[in-house]
C-alpha cells in the first residue's frame, strides 16, 4: 500500500532467555528498574534479555549473562517459543527459551539485577499467586522444562 509506513506496523520484542537449573533449584532474577518506561523492579524472571541489532540468538544469550550474571552458559537445547502482549509497553514480545548450562563463573546480580536466587518449581508457582513475575511465561516455560521438552539446537539457522 503506498503511503503507508510498514516500519511504523512493527510490534515485536524479541527476548532471549535461559533455564538454568541445579539440584532442582532454577536460577532467577530479580529486577531493578534500569531506566524502563513501566516499573518492573521486584519482579522475578529467568535470566534472558532483549535481541540486539545484528546479534543471534546464540549471540544474546552469551552478552547478557556476563552483562547480568558474570557467567558463561552453554546452550544445550530450546525449550520453547512464547508469545504474549506486554500490556506496559504495548506490544508482543516473542520470548525464546534455552536450556542451558554455566560453564564459567558463578551467577553474581549485574547490570540491572536487584536480586538473584535459586528456587525451586514451588517458589515460582508462590511468586506467580503473588503477581511477582515479569510475564506469564516465566513459570510455563519451567514447566516445559520439567517435561522434557527440548528440541535440538540444529534446528536453528543462522545466517549471519
Amino acid at each position: 500500500m503506498a503511503g503507508v509506513d510498514w516500519k511504523s506496523q512493527l510490534a515485536h520484542k524479541i527476548v532471549c532467555a535461559v533455564i538454568l537449573e541445579r539440584e532442582g533449584k532454577f536460577l532467577m532474577l530479580e529486577l531493578a528498574n534500569g531506566g524502563r518506561e513501566y516499573e518492573a523492579e521486584g519482579k522475578w524472571t529467568n535470566p534472558g534479555a532483549r535481541i540486539h541489532k545484528g546479534e543471534t540468538f546464540h549471540d544474546t544469550i552469551k552478552r547478557s549473562m556476563a552483562e547480568k550474571l558474570n557467567i558463561k552458559v552453554e546452550l544445550k537445547g530450546l525449550i520453547g517459543l512464547y508469545q504474549y502482549l506486554d500490556a506496559h509497553e504495548g506490544y508482543d514480545v516473542l520470548r525464546i527459551v534455552f536450556k542451558g548450562e554455566i560453564v564459567a563463573g558463578e551467577p553474581k546480580a549485574g547490570e540491572r539485577i536487584k536480586d538473584i536466587k535459586w528456587l525451586d518449581f514451588e517458589d515460582l508457582k508462590y511468586l506467580e499467586d503473588q503477581g511477582k513475575l515479569l510475564n506469564p511465561f516465566v513459570v510455563e516455560a519451567v514447566k516445559d522444562y520439567l517435561a522434557g521438552k527440548s528440541y535440538p539446537l540444529e534446528i536453528i539457522h543462522d545466517f549471519k
